[in-house]
């Protein structure tokens, strides 16, 4: 089984979620979470933290002791995988096109306030389509957007927005 690790990484001091424009291959064109395939003697959250250092090029940086699992899905696109999706909220980070980049051209700050206001007031009614839909408004996106819709990236995020974010 292959096992893939990603970070939620939310500035909570700048209300900002810390993603990245994914330049190639699933989901190129949209924003996403760091991360990627965790390796063989690695645990989850070391294998988030390698692939965030390698692709944000060392521009975006969570504290170890503030990385805690989020989430767990299994998917079957674009390939059998269990994804495990991890929460940052005290990052360091700089925005902006990621010199020498290479599955991640950028790091983009999204405005969470931006995006919840593009979103429904009660939390039953927000769906991952919504979240996408949100996000391709403000920040532009890529040419699959059905495929972005229905990413386990988007779900996570939409869940993540439900529970820290709206009132219950």
């Amino acid at each position: 089984m292959v096992f893939r690790a990603y970070g939620i990484i939310d500035d909570t001091e700048k209300d900002v979620l810390v993603m990245g424009v994914k330049n190639s291959d699933y989901l190129s064109g949209f924003l996403v979470f760091f991360g990627g395939r965790v390796e063989e003697g690695e645990t989850g959250k070391e294998g988030f933290l390698r692939e965030l250092s390698e692709e944000s090029v060392g521009r975006v940086l969570c504290p170890a002791d503030d990385v805690h699992r989020f989430r767990k899905y299994l998917v079957t696109e674009p390939s059998p995988a269990t994804l495990f999706f991890f929460r940052c909220t005290d990052p360091s980070y700089t925005t902006g096109e990621i010199p020498y980049g290479g599955e991640i051209s950028s790091v983009v700050a999204v405005s969470v306030t931006k995006l919840l206001a593009q979103l429904p007031d009660k939390p039953e009614q927000v769906t991952p389509a919504l979240v996408a839909d949100a996000l391709i408004s403000l920040y532009g996106g890529g040419a699959d957007v059905r495929g972005y819709q229905t990413s386990k990236t988007v779900q996570a995020l939409c869940e993540y927005l439900i529970e820290y974010y709206y009132d219950e």
